[in-house]
């Protein structure tokens, strides 16, 4: 089961947003690893938000968006880079 959202919130709850992406997407994966891990950051290459925006940009909208409201702070890697040049 994933994590409970705050049914007061204004924001999707993980369940609906869920409801909202194409099953067995990498969204869909993110947003699960996410709640299972309960992930304070999560590393996205270039190409995968590009190829993110560019397949959904709706979905990775509401991604984006759940992402900051669970705290989550996405790391880019920018195309060639690496987790070396992400972190520091």
């Amino acid at each position: 089961m994933l994590s409970s959202d705050d049914p007061s919130s204004s924001r999707l709850t993980t369940q609906e947003l869920l409801a909202t992406l194409t099953p067995g997407t990498d969204l869909v994966r993110v947003v699960e690893r996410v709640c299972r891990a309960r992930l304070s950051c999560i590393i996205v290459s270039a190409a995968a938000e590009a190829a993110w925006a560019a397949k959904d940009p709706a979905g990775w909208a509401r991604v984006r968006e759940w992402l900051a409201g669970q705290g989550t702070q996405i790391v880019r890697i920018p195309a060639g880079g690496t987790e070396r040049e992400a972190s520091g």
